[in-house]
Formats: structure tokens, sequence, C-alpha cells
């Protein structure tokens, strides 16, 4: 039986989503190593609640957090190579799970003051699938973020990230019901969300909030995406979320304030297209449309529908990878506004640097909205590098952002800029 990998394909030249396929782990070898990680981790980063007074308790955090991620190197090396652990698998049916291990120490953490040990995008996947006699297959999968090492000293921060189920054909594509990545990220924004910390945040799918949050992973959608050719063409559909909380950021003595009013989206829409002419390159477009309810009798917001268009292209000739994004939204990132989006991003890789499967990777991003009815804007600059190693599965990534934003007045929202350490382990 073939294993399919859920992976997003446009991610085969994203750092650290290489999937060639699932391999069957040493089982005798492999869970030791884990509950070894665990405690080593667990050890090293216990007692940071309770420093004696705020310095030292930065700076202790600083201590642990570089012993953590040495400890978690340390360990790491000792594991053999697998994609994925197989539950079970017979020639019909599969169950796969995989995910990463990822935390961080960073400065400055959110254009603040703040040095903090954290959470770097911890998750679980769990997927199926069951082949029919007649070559359809059908697939499911739930993808769970979690913090198993208390970090946010708000539990273990478990939420769900995706939920879906579907049945695909190669000839005929695949359609899939649930909570899942929308066209515009799949599609486009994609190409640019890149670094491993600091991701695309201009971007419309991280940016709108008129499907439960974000336009990013909607809930309660219908999706379906066929490839024919140079072409893959997707179309998706969703309903009614109840009401949303959405705001509009203000501008008051240079800090943003927000403005709590409800709306209710009653269905969406998005239609797209990638195609692929050759020479490593990829066009995409995307369309978006929402029909939303305000609950405000506000004669300030008359029209609460959202619409955007979002267009993206990638290039990947050699060892680099090169990608931008751009498009223009109404009301999607808040009630009454207009917002134009860009982004761009280059990475080059030098492969094999300490051994086959150990690359450095040296990348860049800028990405910024502007609002056509005020100064307000936001505007990030990224400068990273990369060690992917052992197999490329286990990743340590130094990235440095130039917060830039401004609110409504044109004043600056951020009085400093950040840099992070990150290490994650993918499995």
């Amino acid at each position: 039986m073939h294993i399919r990998t859920f992976t997003h394909p446009q991610r085969a030249s994203r750092p650290g989503f290489e999937k060639p396929g699932f391999e069957k782990p040493d089982f005798e070898k492999l869970c030791p190593t884990h509950k070894n990680i665990i405690t080593r981790f667990l050890a090293t980063t216990w007692g940071t609640q309770h420093s004696p007074t705020k310095q030292r308790g930065r700076a202790r955090q600083f201590v642990i957090g570089g012993l953590a991620l040495a400890s978690l190197q340390s360990a790491f090396a000792l594991i053999p190579k697998a994609e994925a652990f197989t539950v079970f698998e017979t020639p019909t049916d599969a169950l796969l799970i995989s995910g990463r291990i990822a935390y961080d120490y960073q400065w400055n953490r959110s254009g603040t003051s703040e040095n903090r040990f954290g959470n770097g995008g911890t998750r679980l996947n769990v997927a199926y699938q069951h082949k029919l006699s007649n070559g359809w297959i059908l697939t499911g999968r739930w993808e769970e973020a979690l913090d198993p090492l208390y970090t946010t000293h708000n539990g273990d921060a478990h939420f769900n990230r995706q939920r879906f189920f579907g049945v695909t054909f190669p000839e005929y594509g695949t359609l899939t019901f649930g909570r899942q990545n929308s066209l515009l990220y799949d599609f486009v924004d994609v190409y640019t969300d890149q670094p491993y910390f600091y991701g695309d945040y201009s971007e419309m799918s991280w940016s709108g909030n008129d499907l439960n949050g974000s336009v990013m992973r909607p809930s309660s959608t219908l999706k379906y995406v066929v490839t024919k050719g140079k072409w893959t063409l997707g179309a998706m559909y969703g309903w009614s979320r109840g009401t949303l909380h959405d705001h509009k950021i203000e501008g008051n003595d240079g800090e943003p304030q927000y403005i709590q009013y409800g709306s209710k989206r009653k269905e969406f829409v998005e239609v797209g297209a990638k195609f692929k002419p050759g020479y490593d390159i990829t066009l995409s477009a995307v369309y978006h449309y929402a029909h939303m309810k305000s609950l405000e009798n506000n004669a300030s917001y008359p029209s609460p529908n959202a619409n955007a268009w979002d267009l993206g292209a990638s290039w990947s000739p050699g060892n680099w990878y090169l990608a931008a994004v751009g498009g223009r939204s109404r009301n999607v990132v808040a009630h009454n506004a207009v917002n134009n989006h860009y982004g761009t991003y280059a990475q080059y890789t030098f492969p094999a640097v300490w051994g086959d499967g150990n690359d450095l990777l040296v990348y860049g991003l800028y990405d910024l909205r502007t609002d056509q009815r005020s100064a307000a804007n936001k505007d990030r600059r990224v400068l990273g590098t990369a060690a992917r190693l052992f197999h490329r599965q286990f990743i340590v990534a130094l990235e440095h952002v130039w917060n830039k934003d401004k609110n409504s007045d044109g004043n600056h929202i951020y009085h400093h800029d950040s840099t992070v350490l990150l290490a994650r382990y993918n499995f």
C-alpha cells in the first residue's frame, strides 16, 4: 500500500517539511530515547516559575533555555531516522503519527523588554487512510498544538489546528470536510510563510479575522482540489460559525486599542488556481468572499461583507528558493478596512555542510500590510539562519525581526526588535 504523507505539496521546498516517505522506526531504540529526551528536558526546565527576583528569574531562564537546547541536540543525535510513527499498517489501512517538538528562547519577546524560554510550535498529527478496492482512498487527519513543558503557565495550552476527513482519487482530485487550511494559505501565502519562527504575519491568512479568528484554518468547510497537467484548481465553501468578535486598531497616545464588536459569518467561498509553466516556477491566484451579518446597529459599518484577491509566485533555481505574494482585501483585517498585503522571501541552501542530510540555510523575509484609510501598517523584516541536522529532522534556527509596525496615527507600536533561538525535532 502506498502511504501518503499528508504534507502540503508546496512545503517540499520549505525547511523541515521534506517528507520522502514514512519509514518504520526501530521501536526498541526509538521509544527509550524519546523518554530520555522528555526526562532530561523536564529536569533542565524545572523550577523556572519560582525565581526569587525578576532579574534572577530572567537570567535563570536564559541559562536553563540554553541547557535545554543543548540537551535536546545531544539527545536527538541518538535518534534513528524516522519520518513518522506507524501505529499499524495493513494492505488497506494505515494509522500514522507525526509531529514536532519545538522550544525557543526569545529576546525582547513581541517587541517588549521581556526575555523568555517558551514553546516554539510543538504539535502532534494523527493521520488515517483506508484504501478502497476501486482505487479511492478515505483520509482523515487530526492536528493538535500543545505545550508539554507548560511554559505558558496555562496548562499545556493545547488547541486544535486541523481536523478533517475526506476522499481522494488521483484522476478526480481530493474532497475534504472540516477545519483545514484555506486556499488563500495553501495556494499563495505558504510561499513566503517560510521562516521557522517569525512568519509572514502581514499576509491575508494571518491577518483576517472574518473566519473564526483567521482565514488560515477556517472550520466547517468543504474543500475540493484537483491537478490536471500543469494546473491545480481548487474551490472551498464554508458556512455559519455563529457570533464572531472582531477588533480594529485605533491610535491612542501611540498605543493600540481594540474596539470590540460582533458579526456573524453566514457563508464564504474561495476559488483558486496554480500553474507550473516549468523552470521550477509556480504561479498562483485566489479570490475570497465572505458574507457577513453585522450585529451592531452602527452606520460606520454598513457593509461588513469581506472580499480579497491574492497572487503569488515561487521559483526554485538550484539551491535558491525565491517567492513573492501580494493582494488587496476589504473588511478582512477589520470592518471598514481596505488593506494591501505584500511579502517577499529569499533562501539559499548550503547542502551537506556537515555530511549527507545536514544542511545550512540563510534566509530573509520582508512583509508589509498597509491601511488605505490611515497611516497604520504592519511592517516586518526577518533575517535568519538555520542548521538542519540528522537527516534534516533536527533544526536549530536563529532569527531576528525588525518590528516597524505603526498605528493609525503613524506612531511606532513596538519599542524593541526581537531575536529568537529555536530548536525543533520533526518526527
